[in-house]
């Protein structure tokens, strides 16, 4: 419970290191993590919000993923869903220094006729994999409410979240 009202409250969590051997991610024995949801309380109450699904291990290379986010927030405002950066804890919130081959939107080597897309309004991220490897997708989900007195999408809030996935 915050006691005051603010449009930028951040809370973050962060720690030293990522398990080595994740393809995508260059010296990832030596990477930390950061995590961060973002509140804005000035048009009420509110509450990030949360993922419900559970991230994926292990998939087969030519295998059809069809992956559901499935975030979920308790006060009913609109949810968007965008790929962001792996990000570590030193210097605090940096990009991971991806692999070459690797971005953030780019985490995974697909096929050409399947590449990795994440549907921003469900959520839903598709591909198929052709490569072994193992990488990290990050994403955040964006929570926006509607402000009648100006007649303006407001974002009220974020959570963040990495799947770490190893193809085979």
């Amino acid at each position: 419970i915050l006691s005051q009202q603010c449009p930028d409250y951040k809370m973050s969590w962060t720690q030293c290191c990522r398990p080595g051997g994740i393809t995508g991610i260059t010296g990832s024995a030596g990477v930390g993590f950061y995590f961060e949801a973002e509140l804005n309380n000035t048009l009420g109450n509110n509450s990030s919000p949360a993922f419900l699904s559970r991230p994926i291990s292990y998939i087969c290379i030519g295998g059809f993923i069809n992956y559901l986010q499935n975030a979920f927030e308790i006060n009913g405002d609109s949810i968007q869903y965008e790929l962001i950066p792996a990000r570590e804890d030193f210097p605090l919130a940096a990009p991971v220094p991806y692999a070459a081959g690797y971005t953030f939107t780019n985490p995974i080597h697909t096929t050409t006729t399947n590449p990795f897309t994440l549907n921003q309004q469900t959520g839903n991220i598709t591909f198929v994999a052709n490569t072994v490897e193992t990488s990290v997708i990050a994403l955040r989900v964006n929570e926006y409410r509607f402000d009648s007195t100006y007649y303006v999408w407001v974002k009220v809030g974020s959570s963040n979240r990495e799947i770490q996935v190893s193809v085979a």
